[in-house]
């Protein structure tokens, strides 16, 4: 291949708007002159009239989750993945591909023994399901098979890059790869924003927002953090939970009836709502690997506006937001630790504030991504486009 040109094909089994990872590394990709070729699952209007303004060729091949019915995902996994295998191989004829793929459900859609006939790029955002269940052992062999011919392979931060490192045997550790977004608003932006969501902001009023933001599930439990924050003045805070509407939204507000629950919102405009956080929520289960090393965008959200973060004490979250002081680890099983772990922030909170600030300027993932090119374009002796 060498002195030849490879095309970069940005693929992933989700909707772009759903997946701040795959928004940051294409809108790093534009910004350092490139103009990959997205495949998505969807694509959401404000997107669309990203991707034509950059003149990004773009293919969307529906797939949606049915949350009821696992056998019929993963047969509707290898229909997406045999359109996109179709679809790939009929933009090969115009020129050499490079594949940046993103995310274990996308590498099990393709297959190995199709990744495996192009160069690529293997961007790891999960570690591996159990071993015990027919997702994990399928996926462990897939990632058995491409990730040693991977030219880089990323994992969003340390621990993961060192356990897939160890687990198949690489050569090289996977590039970390943090998972900051690109999408920031700014406060121009965010006051464009102000009339479309002036109800919610009416109901939260003057009081200061103890927020989570993310999946509302049992591998996230919320329900200590709620009774903590419900025991705070209720004139001067209140909890806002945003996310998808589960049966664990009307358990919280059981517990806190005055708890406010906004619904999905897709990015950047969920960002309203972020900077309008006095603390911000992250809490995983220690139950799995893929949990307790734990690498949430929301981090990197909460820490560009400045706020303050509360976690429980795992690895993900202990070797950040307690390594940064950009706020504080606690027991999620004690309302007692949790309140007096926020009662604590609240004491200290420009300090947290402004190492909340540092958190989000402690990397530059421009830099990382101009990083896993130039060793693209180093390996193959290929230029990328």
């Amino acid at each position: 291949m060498n002195n030849e040109t490879l095309r970069i094909v940005l693929i992933h089994r989700r909707s772009f708007q759903e997946r701040p990872p795959v928004i940051s590394v294409y809108s790093h990709l534009v910004s350092l002159g490139f103009n990959p070729i997205l495949i998505t699952a969807g694509i959401n209007r404000y997107y669309e009239d990203v991707l034509q303004n950059n003149k990004t060729p773009y293919y969307v091949i529906p797939f949606k989750i049915n949350k009821n019915n696992q056998l019929r995902n993963i047969i509707n996994g290898f229909i997406w993945g045999y359109k996109v295998r179709r679809l790939i191989n009929r933009i090969s004829k115009n020129g050499n591909l490079l594949l940046w793929i993103e995310g274990n459900y996308t590498f099990d859609s393709l297959s190995a023994a199709f990744v495996n006939k192009y160069p690529h790029i293997l961007q790891n955002q999960e570690l591996f399901n159990s071993p015990m269940t027919y997702k994990g052992r399928y996926t462990m062999r897939t990632l058995k098979h491409i990730m040693p011919t991977s030219i880089v392979n990323i994992a969003p931060e340390y621990n993961r890059a060192c356990i897939y490192k160890s687990l198949f045997q690489l050569k090289e550790k996977p590039v970390i790869l943090p998972n900051k977004p690109t999408f920031i608003l700014s406060n121009d932006e965010i006051q464009m924003l102000a009339d479309k969501y002036e109800a919610y902001r009416e109901m939260i009023g003057s009081r200061k927002v103890i927020l989570y933001q993310g999946i509302l599930s049992k591998e996230r439990n919320l329900e200590n953090f709620v009774r903590a924050a419900s025991e705070l003045n209720k004139n001067e805070y209140v909890t806002v939970l945003l996310g998808r509407v589960t049966p664990l939204v009307r358990k919280y507000k059981s517990i806190d009836p005055d708890l406010l629950h906004i619904d999905f919102i897709p990015a950047p405009d969920y960002l309203y709502f972020t900077q309008l956080a006095y603390i911000g929520i992250v809490t995983y289960t220690s139950d799995s690997l893929n949990t307790m090393y734990c690498a949430p965008n929301k981090l990197f959200e909460y820490g560009a506006y400045g706020i303050p973060m509360i976690g429980n004490d795992i690895a993900g979250l202990k070797y950040t937001i307690g390594y940064y002081g950009c706020g504080e680890v606690c027991d999620e099983n004690s309302v007692s630790n949790i309140k007096d772990t926020i009662n604590k922030i609240i004491n200290n909170y420009s300090e947290y504030s402004k190492r909340s600030y540092n958190y989000y300027n402690s990397t530059n993932n421009k830099d990382v991504v101009n990083k896993i090119v130039n060793i693209a374009m180093k390996k193959t002796g290929c230029k990328l486009q």
